[in-house]
């Protein structure tokens, strides 16, 4: 007999791999699975009634539940709430919270996407519970890492590789991105450094236009449009651009979601703050972005072509960009494809103190932890050093289950 083996498993996709390793009736797989997916939710703000509540209900799973003292002695502040208990706990509980009232059966609903979203083959693997289709590609969301090229059409962009009018030097670029797999291209004319001079919409759009007008009829990738210009995105569209990235969330006009909807187009809903003021910093971030979304889905646009940026380096200190890393995974309680861009941002440089061009080493690392915690896309600007590093992650997290596509 060999010896133990003290090993942690870490999702249900590990477990499930580990009962058909010891031949498990494979009918008992999902339940056993369930049973055995451990997950703390912590859940920020409650009234004290529903926090009683929740408290009791999951006591009653056989689950475990924290709450404020305060609570306990009738004080009527809102609280915080720590769910402790396995998956099938979990979604035992939010079944229950659907008819209960004060503002638990919202709670219910985030819950079981929270839950859905950690069910998955692995907890670093997908967000989202459906698959997608830009330009005609598949995007399976979960089976692999997706890559973004950036292609900065700007005079000033912050990292200096922004292309400005030379139209035969992006598309000399953006085809080789395309040779060295890119998955989508993401196109701006206007810069979001910090400090950036805002452009009027008509020269927003003729810095972009030649370029798409020469790209878009052969276009092998899917081509997003960074821009948050209603008349920018009409044109774009027009064109025949596939997704729009609007890098405030629709906070500047809902127009965008409506040419979105209208054109059959995906669109990519980046959180952005003009300052980085919160009270409490994951909460609002998660809230803003589930209002984006809600006024996204409003105006007609199917949650299979919604994703979400969490907005490194937009409305956030340094310290706040590490801490999103840090917590990346519970953006994928929001249910949508995730999308990260790390890419020579400055928080980067400050850990290295080297210029934009130079933080190659820096963003593969925060690459590496963003893959780790659920990203299904990353926005590069080094492509074919990327897809090194995203390919070793979906290796490690993904094992088996992607050697088909590698």
């Amino acid at each position: 007999m060999l010896p133990p083996v003290c090993r942690v498993l870490r999702s249900r996709g590990e477990l499930e791999d580990a009962l058909r390793e010891i031949q498990a009736s494979p009918a008992s797989w999902p339940i056993m699975a369930a049973k055995g997916h451990f997950l703390a939710v912590q859940i920020c703000d409650l009234d004290p009634r529903a926090a009683n509540i929740l408290k009791q209900e999951m006591l009653a799973r056989g689950g475990e539940a924290a709450i404020s003292w305060e609570v306990l002695s009738l004080h009527n502040q809102p609280t915080d709430a720590l769910l402790m208990g396995t998956q099938a706990q979990l979604t035992q509980l939010a079944e229950k919270l659907r008819q209960q009232p004060f503002g638990l059966a919202v709670l219910a609903a985030r819950l079981d996407r929270l839950v859905g979203s950690c069910g998955g083959m692995s907890m670093a693997c997908g967000s989202a519970s459906f698959n997608s289709i830009f330009r005609g590609h598949p995007f399976p969301w979960g089976e692999r890492t997706f890559l973004v090229g950036i292609l900065n059409l700007t005079p000033d962009s912050f990292s200096g590789d922004g292309l400005g009018g030379r139209v035969d030097e992006a598309l000399a670029k953006a085809e080789a991105m395309v040779k060295e797999g890119a998955d989508i291209l993401d196109v701006g004319g206007e810069s979001s450094r910090p400090g950036h001079l805002p452009v009027e919409a008509e020269e927003e759009w003729g810095r972009v236009r030649d370029f798409l007008s020469e790209f878009l009829p052969h276009a092998a990738v899917p081509v997003s449009l960074d821009t948050c210009k209603e008349e920018v995105a009409r044109r774009g569209l027009e064109l025949g651009v596939n997704l729009i990235n609007d890098i405030w969330g629709l906070r500047r006009g809902r127009g965008i979601a409506k040419l979105a909807a209208a054109h059959g187009a995906g669109l990519i809903l980046q959180h952005n703050r003009r300052v980085a003021d919160y009270r409490r910093f994951l909460p609002e971030v998660m809230a803003d972005l589930e209002e984006s979304l809600s006024w996204a889905l409003e105006d007609g646009v199917p949650r299979e072509r919604l994703i979400v940026d969490p907005g490194f380096g937009f409305g956030k200190s340094a310290s706040q960009n590490y801490i999103l890393l840090r917590e990346l995974r519970a953006f994928r309680g929001l249910g949508q494809p995730l999308l990260v861009g790390v890419s020579r941002k400055s928080f980067l440089g400050l850990t290295n103190n080297r210029p934009p061009a130079q933080r190659t080493f820096a963003t593969a690392a925060a690459v590496a932890l963003a893959v780790e915690g659920g990203a299904d896309l990353v926005r590069v600007h080094e492509v074919q050093d990327m897809r090194e590093v995203v390919q070793v992650c979906d290796r490690t997290l993904r094992g088996e289950r992607i050697l088909s596509l590698s």
